[in-house]
């Protein structure tokens, strides 16, 4: 599946990069840094979650100032979930992702459609490939989901799902909306930036990676990370949630690949299907 996320980074099947020295993270701000907690509380506490998230990504044209051309685009998904902890629920991805290596019709960017679903019917979390007709398990509950839940803040809070690296953050001014409130988290190379409406209800991100990261990957022929908005139509957290209400089946007639592994590659599902990034950095020479 993919990042989520948040996040479809592993869409350019980037290798993980080797350790590299990252620049140093924006001066945090302890009182942003409450500001953001104190809004994700609420996701905290909340065992049920329905919201619907249209994620897209593009390259900027390269050239620098001045370039018209327009961005290219590599990925527009649409993400629907609606979950209950530990494990009961569904997200389903709807949308199309880049084919970097292909070529369309008269040169044109090449896309594969994206259909996939993560299943939670109370006994484990299956992912699901639709076009595939195939599935496997993944985990025994949303905390233990990893790359496999989207990687956006929000999200990550309500599964119960740790930050893979430490992070600062920062107040955003200049909000879309009166009274809507932003925060910027920094990691080592990306950034992302957050959104919440006068309520606490999540709104909006993006994700951009820093430009020493570009540049990097530019003088080391790797391909560019892409530029990641999100934008939330719908966002709805359940204090108390049945689990009998939010439990899913997964479809009749598919193939079951759970033991279909040899040393982490999977049957039908290949590299580029995560939901996270991978680490950002550039990859080491040698």
């Amino acid at each position: 599946m993919l990042h989520s996320a948040a996040l479809l980074l592993a869409l350019l099947a980037q290798d993980p990069p080797a350790p590299a020295p990252a620049p140093p993270p924006a001066k945090p701000s302890a009182a942003a840094a409450e500001q953001l907690a104190e809004l994700l509380r609420p996701c905290k506490e909340a065992r049920g979650i329905e919201a619907e998230v249209h994620m897209v990504g593009e390259l900027p044209p390269t050239g620098g100032e001045g370039n018209e051309a327009a961005p290219l685009r590599v990925a527009d998904v649409l993400i629907s979930l609606r979950f209950a902890r530990p494990c009961h629920g569904r997200l389903d991805m709807k949308g199309r992702m880049l084919e970097p290596e292909r070529e369309g019709q008269d040169g044109a960017p090449a896309y594969r459609p994206v259909e996939s679903s993560l299943i939670g019917t109370g006994e484990g979390l299956f992912l699901v490939e639709h076009r595939e007709r195939s599935y496997r398990r993944v985990a025994g509950q949303v905390s233990e989901l990893g790359d496999d839940w989207p990687g956006l803040l929000p999200l990550q809070v309500w599964a119960g799902i740790p930050p893979t690296s430490e992070f600062a953050v920062t107040a955003l001014a200049e909000p879309p909306q009166p009274g809507w409130r932003g925060f910027a988290v920094e990691q080592p190379w990306l950034r992302m930036e957050y959104w919440f409406d006068a309520r606490g209800g999540f709104r909006t991100a993006s994700l951009r990676a820093s430009a020493e990261l570009q540049e990097l990957l530019t003088e080391q022929g790797q391909p560019r990370i892409p530029e990641f908005r999100m934008e939330v139509s719908s966002w709805k957290l359940h204090r108390e949630a049945a689990a009998a209400a939010f439990s899913a089946q997964l479809p009749a007639g598919f193939v079951d690949q759970s033991a279909a592994r040899d040393g982490g590659a999977e049957i039908g599902h290949d590299e580029s299907g995560g939901l996270n990034p991978p680490p950002a950095g550039p990859k080491e020479q040698g």
